[in-house]
């Protein structure tokens, strides 16, 4: 099967959140998450910051106040995103992209759009096999946009089936990653 080529049921009423870890090595380190709109959509979601604090009001603008947060305590953070998010783009932002060391799941949230880029300490996203239950990559078939996708993070290789999830992608370029072999480009 090539690249972009499985297609993917997927159930619309199931609801998987998007989760990643941070580490923070200073008190007060103010995390702001890297949402954008994308193609016109606009996010609609929650936040769990995963230090006991309140989740965050419903967000439904990208530039939207209540998608920073300050982390008192220097620790490790799982940040649960549930509800619509188009977009996700670190895009190399300095003040964010050395906090984030591990994609955990990628949820089923109307991902349109994913960019990692600068990431130098994440050193693990989820495998096809992982996500009990939610089905490895699943998430990942409305994705259009993989540009920059793991630029810059210390992710060496792109699992061999990454992109069978993405029947619809456009744009995947600026990846700096080893395709994998006997794959169609």
């Amino acid at each position: 099967m090539g690249i972009f080529r499985r297609l993917v049921e997927s159930d619309s009423s199931a609801v998987f959140p998007f989760v990643f870890k941070i580490t923070t090595t200073t008190a007060n380190t103010v995390f702001t998450t890297p949402l954008i709109d994308f193609g016109g959509l606009t996010p609609s979601l929650i936040i769990n910051w995963g230090d006991g604090t309140a989740n965050s009001p419903l967000i439904t603008a990208s530039n939207s106040i209540n998608r920073i947060h300050t982390y008192v305590s220097p620790g490790t953070y799982t940040i649960t995103i549930s509800g619509f998010m188009p977009g996700f783009a670190v895009n190399n932002n300095s003040s964010i992209r050395t906090l984030i060391t591990e994609l955990v799941q990628w949820g089923i949230v109307g991902l349109r759009s994913i960019n990692l880029y600068g990431c130098i300490n994440l050193t693990a996203i989820p495998g096809s096999a992982s996500l009990s239950g939610v089905g490895g990559y699943t998430g990942l078939n409305e994705v259009l946009n993989f540009t920059n996708f793991m630029n810059g993070t210390r992710i060496t290789a792109i699992p061999a089936d990454i992109f069978d999830f993405s029947p619809n992608a456009t744009s995947v370029s600026y990846t700096h990653l080893t395709l994998p072999t006997n794959r169609e480009v």
